[in-house]
C-alpha cells in the first residue's frame, strides 16, 4: 500500500516513546533532530537513550512510572496500615475499592490522581492482587501521558502491551506509530534522510525496513550537503522577492533563473549574481 506522505512542525512538542530498546533509541535520534520534547516509558531502557535524553524524560521500571507528590490518598478508602502489619489481613478492603474505581467498562479519562501505595503493602498483599496493582499505576500514568502527548511511538518488545497503547491513543486522537503493526498505526513512521532544513522521508508500501533503508542510502549519495545552504539561501531570496515585485512574471524568472545558476554553480550565489538576475528579471 502507497502512503501519503505529510509534513508537520514537532519542535518543542511532546513525543512519547513507548519501549526503551534499540528500535525505541532509533526513533528518539530521529525526533530528537527536529527539535521534539521527547519522553520515553520502558520497564528498560538502554544506554542509549540515556545519553541523549534528561533524566526527568526517561521513566524506567514500574515504581518510577508514578508521579507520588500528586496523589491523594482520601480518595482511596485503605487503611495501609492494616496491610503493612504483615498479619493474616484480608484483601477484601483493597478488592472492593479497586472494583470500584477501575471495573471492567470504566473511563479513566476523568481520572486526576495517581493511586500512590507503599511498597510494604504491595509486598503484603498477594502475587495476583499486587501485580494488578501495579499494572493498573502503569496504566494511569502511560494514559496521562499519552493525553499530554502530540505523538506516540508504541516500540516495546510485548505485542499486547503495543496494542493496548495503540487502542488508547486512538481513543483520545492522538497520532500514533506502532512497531509492529502498520494496521493499527494512524501515521508511519519514515525512514529520513536531513541535510540542514532539507527532510526526504522514505516509506516503501511494502513495511520492510529493509527496502527503505536501500533506498535511503541511495538518496543520501545524490542529495549533496551543499543543497542545504541553497535552499537556505532560496528561502530568504523568496520573502525579498515576495515582497519588493509585485508581477508574477518576475518574481519567477528571479527565483527560476537564481536556482539554476546556484545548482549549477553548486553554492550559494554572491550579492553582485543576484543583483545582475534582478536586473535582467525587470527589463
Amino acid at each position: 500500500m502507497a502512503y501519503f506522505p505529510i509534513f508537520t512542525q514537532i519542535d518543542g512538542k511532546r513525543c512519547l516513546i513507548a519501549g526503551g530498546g534499540k528500535v525505541a533509541a532509533r526513533k528518539v535520534y530521529t525526533l530528537l533532530q527536529y527539535g521534539a520534547d521527547v519522553v520515553v516509558m520502558a520497564e528498560k531502557v538502554c544506554g542509549e537513550i540515556k545519553e541523549v535524553l534528561p533524566e526527568e524524560n526517561v521513566f524506567e521500571g514500574v515504581f518510577k512510572y508514578i508521579h507520588k507528590n500528586r496523589c491523594n490518598k482520601n480518595e482511596w478508602d485503605i487503611d495501609e496500615n492494616k496491610y503493612d502489619t504483615g498479619g493474616n489481613i484480608s484483601n477484601t478492603e483493597l478488592e472492593n475499592t479497586l472494583d470500584k474505581r477501575y471495573s471492567s467498562n470504566s473511563n479513566l479519562k476523568n481520572i486526576s490522581y495517581d493511586l500512590e501505595i507503599s511498597e510494604n503493602l504491595l509486598e503484603s498483599l498477594s502475587a495476583d492482587l499486587s501485580e494488578d496493582l501495579l499494572k493498573i499505576r502503569k496504566n494511569i500514568f502511560l494514559e496521562k501521558e499519552i493525553g499530554k502527548a502530540f505523538l506516540v511511538v508504541a516500540a516495546t518488545s510485548n505485542r499486547e502491551e503495543n496494542h493496548h497503547i495503540a487502542e488508547l491513543c486512538h481513543a483520545y486522537n492522538v497520532l500514533v506509530n506502532v512497531a509492529d503493526s502498520e494496521e493499527e498505526s494512524s501515521f508511519i513512521f519514515p525512514s529520513v534522510v536531513r541535510k540542514g532544513d532539507i527532510s526526504i522521508g522514505i516509506n516503501s508500501g511494502t513495511g520492510s525496513p529493509t527496502v527503505s533503508k536501500h533506498i535511503r542510502k541511495q538518496i543520501e549519495k545524490a542529495v549533496p550537503d551543499y543543497y542545504a545552504d541553497i535552499a537556505v539561501f532560496m528561502g530568504k531570496l523568496r520573502e525579498y522577492v515576495k515582497a519588493n515585485f509585485k508581477e508574477e512574471s518576475q518574481r519567477r524568472y528571479i527565483l527560476k533563473t537564481a536556482a539554476a545558476e546556484a545548482f549549477a554553480e553548486e553554492r550559494v550565489l554572491t550579492q553582485k549574481e543576484i543583483e545582475e538576475i534582478i536586473r535582467q528579471g525587470q527589463k
